[in-house]
């Protein structure tokens, strides 16, 4: 292999190039073409990205000299930063040329690196208007907002920022469905018609303990409509001024705080990769272990 990590990349990109090579016919003649260059501007956009990638491993991961050596996390890290600066569409065409680049560096290397794994940020751009996950100092403003309240608000945010539930799984939760004995709070028929159990962490068993003192077993734990406990946030939110800052509905905002934190727990605490994580925060946010696209629009830290 090469000196470094650009003279490598290179030396595959051009391995696998020929000016002459027609895909259409070594398709008809059943010939494998996967990590084949067809044309001049693939070639050159796998090598501009090849020179930029490196550049970025040289500066931030010193360590690694090989192509066999590169890991999604690096990956990961590269298009973390490039968001700052590019499009969603542009982190696309990102991605397809990572999955190329692994191909031509299996082909010319008899290796098998496998550069996948990573998930596709937003762009800053996106980010911008679609960041609606509420920040912890915006929910401590909430929580002094509702300290001395009656409004049922008050438990609302706690049910969604403690277990992420959505506003109608907290008007619909009975005292029997907070598990204590079993360390869970148990959603029954939640969006789509599945059930599930969301563990109760440690720092939360003395409040979900106190709340189901106060409770009885087939009593709603917020007996008023969806829509009261979202006009009673949204009323605390304009009045800390907080409200404009925060495009999706406000409970919805708070939902999404929950995710990055158990992502990042997941991620930090019980060292998931990536997918693990987001496919664990999913099952929590009732939507399943299968929506890695749609918890990019609730995880929008990933790391």
């Amino acid at each position: 292999m090469g000196k470094n990590l650009k003279h490598q990349f290179i030396h595959a990109i051009e391995d696998n190039f020929n000016e002459g090579m027609d895909k259409h016919s070594m398709k008809a003649n059943g010939v494998r073409n996967d990590g084949k260059i067809f044309s001049y501007s693939d070639r050159s956009n796998l090598i501009d990205l090849a020179c930029n990638f490196s550049n970025f491993m040289k500066e931030n991961y010193k360590d690694i000299r090989q192509v066999k050596e590169v890991r999604a996390d690096h990956i990961q890290s590269f298009l973390n930063q490039k968001s700052n600066e590019c499009s969603n569409a542009t982190l696309k065409q990102y991605q397809s040329k990572f999955n190329k680049l692994e191909k031509v560096v299996n082909n010319t290397y008899s290796i098998n690196v496998k550069y996948k794994g990573y998930q596709l940020p937003l762009s800053e751009e996106n980010t911008k208007i679609r960041n609606t996950s509420m920040s912890p100092d915006d929910f401590k403003k909430l929580e002094n907002v509702f300290a001395n309240s009656k409004s049922y608000g008050k438990i609302a945010i706690q049910l969604t920022a403690r277990c992420g539930l959505r506003v109608s799984e907290v008007t619909k939760l009975q005292g029997r469905d907070i598990r204590i004995s079993d360390n869970v709070i148990h959603i029954e028929d939640g969006k789509g018609g599945r059930n599930r159990d969301i563990p109760i962490r440690e720092e939360d068993k003395e409040y979900f303990a106190n709340l189901k003192a106060n409770i009885g077993d087939m009593e709603r734990v917020c007996p008023v409509r969806s829509d009261s406990i979202n006009k009673a946030i949204d009323r605390a939110m304009k009045g800390k001024g907080i409200r404009n800052k925060y495009n999706a509905t406000n409970i919805h905002s708070i939902r999404k705080m929950y995710a990055q934190r158990e992502f990042n727990r997941y991620r930090i605490n019980e060292g998931m990769d990536i997918k693990q994580a987001l496919r664990a925060v999913s099952a929590l946010l009732g939507h399943g272990d299968d929506r890695l696209e749609l918890m990019k629009q609730y995880v929008l830290d990933i790391h």
